[in-house]
């Protein structure tokens, strides 16, 4: 504003001067700034122009980034030092350059900060030799900067490790087969009374076991034992031959009883 004010100073002065501008009483109103005023707008406006320019390069970038902090801000501070004050300053330059470099100073003192700041800006193509640090600094940032990354790369690798070794247990491990088709259930067809577990076995079973019978009779004798008990009416043999005889009668009267009637 005050720069504006400073190239615009003719067009501001005429109107100040006009007699329909100026009140009757109004002789308090100054016409224009007197030589000292412009000297001193003059050299707010010389040590402004830093500040002015950090302005200019945030406000332009779209998405300002955290490595253009440190550098700007390490430029504000060396153009407000002492020791860049010249010979030819006045003493509100020399004051302005003070007070600033004085509340600059007391901003960023944190460790953490500073260390986030310095690594943002190494890692930034423009600013990557890091020309506003000193060489102990500069060594230190490298420093931190390596063993972090040194850091990353074993944390990286441990987790493909693991996932590696999840994919080998899970490729390990064999799919089950498919099971076979069931065989057709077919249902047992009902056993003969007369079926007993000799009559299922082998041939040769059946042969050793009627001979090893007949031995086992002859030398206890008990043929003729055998024989009266399965004639007897208690014996299942007869019982079954019986019942069979039985049932062929029933039959026979059945059958006769049919053919009777179909005669007639």
């Amino acid at each position: 504003m005050v720069d504006r004010y400073l190239e615009q100073q003719p067009a501001i002065q005429a109107p100040l001067l006009m007699k329909d501008f100026r009140k009757t009483g109004d002789t308090h109103l100054p016409t224009s700034l007197n030589e000292v005023d412009m000297s001193i707008a003059e050299d707010i406006v010389q040590v402004m122009k830093p500040m002015k320019t950090a302005t200019t390069v945030m406000c332009d970038e779209q998405q300002p980034t955290l490595s253009v902090v440190y550098p700007l801000y390490s430029s504000l501070l060396k153009s407000t030092a002492p020791a860049n004050c010249d010979d030819t300053d006045s003493r509100t330059i020399r004051e302005m350059k003070r007070a600033m470099h004085e509340d600059l100073n007391h901003r960023y003192q944190s460790d953490v900060d500073v260390s986030l700041l310095h690594n943002a800006a190494a890692m930034d193509p423009r600013f990557k030799d890091l020309p506003f640090l000193s060489d102990v600094q500069r060594m230190t940032v490298f420093s931190k900067i390596a063993v972090e990354a040194s850091h990353l790369v074993n944390i990286a690798a441990c987790e493909v490790t693991v996932k590696q070794e999840t994919d080998d247990k899970t490729a390990a491990v064999p799919a089950l087969p498919l099971l076979p088709d069931l065989p057709p259930v077919e249902s047992p067809q009902p056993e003969s009374p007369t079926q007993t577990d000799s009559d299922t076995s082998p041939p040769r079973a059946k042969e050793k076991s009627k001979m090893d019978w007949n031995t086992f009779k002859k030398d206890k004798g008990i043929e003729d034992d055998l024989q009266i008990h399965n004639r007897g009416k208690e014996s299942y043999l007869e019982r079954m031959a019986f019942l069979n005889r039985a049932d062929v009668r029933q039959f026979e009267i059945e059958k006769s009883l049919r053919l009777s009637k179909s005669k007639r």
